[in-house]
C-alpha cells in the first residue's frame, strides 16, 4: 500500500503492534528497494531548555522535525528551526537520482502515535490545520514523498475533518487485526522453526491457550476463560523468555539434529514458558526501566505502590488511574509513564481533559502482585516505617510525629531504601514540620531550664544572704547578752565590792568617834 501510495493510514488497536510491525519489518523491505525512509516521527514531545514555546511557529511540525534533527547539516540545530516549515526541512532530504535514474529514490515519512496528534498540545488547537497544509504543501513540492500515519483506532473519527487536505482523501487504509488462532500460533512457532527449532504440537496448543486466557466478571466473582485474541506483548515475552533459556548450542544454527533433540516440549514450556513467571519478569524489567527513565524522580517502590492500589483495585481488577485531575492522588512523572506505555503495560486515555491510565490486560494482574510482594519483602522493615508515615499523613492531623517516630522516620528518609521506596512530599513536609516543632520545643525546655536554674541560683543567693543577715543579728544578740550579762555582774560585783567597803569602813569611823 505504501509503494502503491502517496498517503497510507495504518490503524489498530492500542498494542497491536502497529509500530512493531513497521520498524521489524516493512521499513527493512521499503529500504531494501532503496527507498529513502526517514526515522518514524511523533507530533509529541518536549521543547528544549533554550526554545520559548512562543517562539515556535506550530508545535507539532516541530516535533516532527526533532525526529529528523540528526539529518540537519553540522552546524545547525534544531532550535533554529522554529519556524521551520515541513517543506523547507524536507527539501534538502530528498537524494539525487541515481545516474541511470530519471527521479530522486521516493522519501518516505512515518508518523507514529499520530493520535498524540489530538491528545497533546490542547492548547495549541489552531495549529493542527496548519499542521496539514504545510504536509499537503510538502507532498505537493516533493513529488516523490509519501507519508504514511500510525495511529490507534479510536481516533480515526477526529483525523477525518483532515483527510480532505491529503491525497485521494487518505482512502488508502489497512486495519491490523490483533493475532488470533492460528496467526498467533505462527507467530509463536515459525521464528523458532527458522532456527531449526521445533515445538510439540501438544505445547504449542497449551501455550495458545495459556496466552489467549481472560477474566470474565459473573456478579461479583470471576472466572478464567478463553479470549478470541492473543495480547502481543505477552506472546513476545513469552517467547523471548522460551529463546533466552534455551541450551546454547540450540541457537547456533538452523539445521535440527535428526534425533528430535532439539524439540521444545510441554515440560520445557512449564518450566521457561509460564506466562505467570515470564510477565513478572517483564513487569520488573519495565518497573525499573521507567524509575530510571524518571531521572530520580520517582522509585521504583513508587512505581509498584501506584500499580498495585491504583491500576488495581482491591478486588482484582484492572482500575483506572488519573493523572493531571482535581484529587488525583499520585503524581507519577511523564517519562516513567512514557516508559511504561511504550513497553505496553499500560495504556493512556484521553477525554475530556482529564488523562487515565491502566493496565494493557488483565492477564498482568496476579503476575504484577506476586512480583510486587516478592519484591516489597527484601524491604520488610523500610517499607513498614515508610507506610507507617504515610499513614500519619493520610489522618490528616496537625499533630507532630513524637521523638522516636521522628528518629525512626529520619532515618529511613536518610537511607538509600528511601530512593527505592520513595516518600511523598507530604510525608516529607510532616517530618520537617516534626522537626522544626521538636527543635523548637527543646529550645523552649531548654530555656525554661535555664530560667529556673537562674531562679534557683537567685532563691539560694537569697536564702544565703538572709541566712548571713539572721546569723549576723543572732551574734549581735549574742553580743548584746554578753554584755548586759557582763554589765550586770559588774554592777554586782561593784555593789559587793562597795558594800564590803562599808563594812570595813564603819567599824574604823566607829572607834575614831569613841577616841574622840
Amino acid at each position: 500500500m505504501i509503494i502503491a501510495h502517496r498517503a497510507v493510514l495504518v490503524y489498530a488497536q492500542s498494542g497491536a503492534g502497529k509500530s512493531s510491525l513497521l520498524r521489524a519489518g516493512v521499513i527493512k523491505r521499503l529500504e531494501d528497494q532503496q527507498y529513502q525512509v526517514l526515522r518514524s516521527a511523533r507530533v509529541h514531545g518536549l521543547l528544549p531548555n533554550d526554545v520559548p514555546p512562543e517562539s515556535v511557529q506550530n508545535i507539532f511540525v516541530y516535533h516532527a522535525l526533532q525526529y529528523w534533527a540528526a539529518t540537519l547539516p553540522n552546524g545547525q540545530s534544531i532550535k533554529d528551526h522554529a519556524k521551520t516549515t515541513l517543506s523547507e526541512f524536507l527539501k534538502p532530504l530528498v537524494a539525487a537520482p541515481a545516474a541511470d535514474e530519471e527521479s530522486s529514490p521516493p522519501l518516505i515519512v512515518i508518523l507514529d502515535q499520530f493520535e498524540e496528534f489530538f491528545t497533546t498540545n490542547a492548547d495549541r488547537w489552531q495549529e493542527r490545520r496548519p499542521f496539514f497544509d504545510q504536509l499537503a504543501q510538502a507532498l505537493h513540492d516533493l513529488p516523490t514523498m509519501k507519508v504514511v500515519f500510525v495511529m490507534r483506532e479510536e481516533y480515526i473519527a477526529q483525523l477525518e475533518p483532515f483527510a480532505e487536505l491529503l491525497p485521494e482523501k487518505l482512502r488508502p487504509r489497512m486495519h491490523l487485526e490483533r493475532l488470533r488462532g492460528n496467526a498467533a500460533r505462527n507467530a509463536v512457532v515459525k521464528p523458532f522453526q527458522n532456527r531449526g527449532l521445533s515445538f510439540d504440537p501438544n505445547a504449542a496448543d497449551e501455550l495458545m491457550e495459556e496466552l489467549s486466557e481472560i477474566r470474565v466478571a459473573e456478579g461479583d466473582k470471576f472466572r478464567e476463560t478463553h479470549g478470541e485474541f492473543v495480547e502481543p506483548v505477552q506472546l513476545q515475552v513469552v517467547c523471548q523468555s522460551l529463546w533466552e533459556n534455551l541450551p546454547a548450542e540450540w541457537k547456533i544454527g538452523p539445521n535440527a539434529s535428526s534425533d528430535g533433540s532439539r524439540l521444545i516440549t510441554a515440560e520445557y514450556i512449564e518450566r521457561f514458558g509460564d506466562v505467570d513467571n515470564a510477565l513478572a519478569c517483564y513487569y520488573d524489567r519495565s518497573v525499573e526501566r521507567a524509575a530510571a527513565a524518571s531521572e530520580g524522580k520517582i522509585g521504583e517502590g513508587e512505581l509498584r505502590r501506584w500499580f498495585g492500589t491504583a491500576l488495581i483495585t482491591p478486588t482484582g481488577t484492572r482500575g483506572l488511574a488519573f493523572r493531571g485531575a482535581p484529587g488525583a492522588s499520585w503524581r507519577i512523572p511523564g517519562l516513567a509513564l512514557k516508559e511504561l506505555e511504550e513497553a505496553h503495560v499500560i495504556r493512556r486515555e484521553d477525554r475530556s481533559g482529564t488523562t487515565t491510565h491502566e493496565l494493557t490486560h488483565d492477564r498482568f494482574i496476579e503476575p504484577i502482585q506476586k512480583s510486587n510482594d516478592k519484591w516489597l519483602a527484601r524491604y520488610q522493615e523500610a517499607e513498614r516505617v515508610r507506610a507507617k508515615l504515610e499513614e500519619h499523613v493520610k489522618r490528616d492531623s496537625d499533630e507532630p510525629l513524637d521523638e522516636v517516630e521522628l528518629r525512626e522516620a529520619e532515618e529511613y528518609l536518610n537511607s538509600p531504601e528511601a530512593k527505592i521506596l520513595g516518600a511523598t512530599p507530604e510525608a516529607r513536609l510532616l517530618v520537617t514540620r516534626s522537626r522544626k516543632q521538636l527543635d523548637e520545643a527543646k529550645r523552649r525546655q531548654a530555656e525554661e531550664l535555664e530560667e529556673a536554674r537562674q531562679r534557683a541560683q537567685e532563691q539560694e543567693r537569697l536564702h544565703k544572704a538572709e541566712s548571713e543577715r539572721v546569723k549576723l543579728l543572732l551574734e549581735k544578740r549574742k553580743r548584746e547578752r554578753i554584755f548586759g550579762v557582763t554589765v550586770f555582774l559588774l554592777g554586782i560585783i561593784m555593789l559587793i565590792a562597795f558594800a564590803a567597803l562599808c563594812v570595813s569602813v564603819i567599824p574604823g569611823v566607829a572607834a575614831f568617834e569613841g577616841a574622840s
